[in-house]
């Protein structure tokens, strides 16, 4: 539990230092994708912290491209 709260904080801390000072200069685009990354980070950092198993990415990225290789490459 202290691991999430702490990682909580060190979340909140750095978006609250990068996304005003990113706003003030006018760079809402680069502040939406560091929102974003931080986002996804907190979420797989506290998904880490809980010891979730997660599915690796691989199963996806072979699911879509075996089709596309058997198409490609058959004889």
């Amino acid at each position: 539990m202290a691991e999430t709260i702490l990682f909580s904080l060190f979340v909140l801390a750095v978006s609250a230092y990068e996304v005003p000072r990113l706003l003030r200069k006018r760079h809402v685009k680069e502040a939406v994708f560091i929102s974003f990354l931080l986002l996804a980070g907190f979420i797989l950092g506290i998904v880490t912290t809980k010891l979730i198993k997660v599915p690796s990415p691989l199963i996806v990225l072979r699911y879509i491209y075996q089709p596309l290789s058997i198409w490609f490459f058959r004889k």
